[in-house]
């Protein structure tokens, strides 16, 4: 059997999430939702996922061996996990030939959860009784979605600025996404 490609993985369907749909997954199904981390035991070391998501690590190799282990019900949702997006679609898709009905694939990778993990610590002056850790987690993820599309929003900007010009894009903040102003 041959190899699937990235490319080919997106192209048949798989189903990818980002981090908003990551977050109200997280707060929907909290105790069904898994989190497979894919990536290989050093890169691991180098970036954890926060023990708060409760992840699997089974490494790209191992899974086709391995998941049934660690994942039983074919129905259960995964979101599966790489360092940036390519081998976890992949491994989506091997999932749903296997008969997994939910495997997901997490577009922008690790750093996802780990920005969750960093914006809910960061939750200001949130009495615990009123919202609780799967608001916040959703909270975070649109607060991270939100982040990265002003970011987009940015760079598009700046490069229909030409590179004759020279100001700085800057956005602020209380007039997201909306206001945009040049800085001399």
């Amino acid at each position: 059997m041959q190899a699937m490609s990235w490319t080919q993985a997106r192209s048949t369907g798989v189903r990818e999430v980002d981090s908003v749909v990551l977050g109200k997954l997280l707060s929907s199904t909290p105790a069904v939702l898994r989190i497979v981390d894919i990536r290989e035991e050093s890169e691991v070391a180098e970036c954890a996922i926060p023990s708060m998501f409760n992840p699997i690590h089974i490494p790209r190799g191992a899974l086709e061996r391995d998941i049934a282990k660690h994942c039983p019900n074919i129905d259960a949702p995964l979101v599966l996990v790489c360092q940036g997006g390519m081998r976890s679609t992949v491994a989506a898709k091997t999932l749903a030939s296997m008969n997994y009905t939910r495997a997901y694939s997490l577009q922008e990778g690790v750093s996802v959860l780990v920005q969750l993990a960093a914006m809910q610590k960061k939750m200001p002056d949130q009495d615990e009784n009123v919202m609780g850790d799967d608001e916040i987690l959703q909270r975070a993820a649109s607060a991270l979605a939100e982040q990265e599309r002003n970011q987009k929003l940015c760079l598009m900007f700046q490069a229909s600025l030409g590179s004759k010009h020279s100001q700085r894009l800057r956005l602020r903040r209380k007039d997201l996404p909306s206001v945009l102003w040049l800085s001399q």
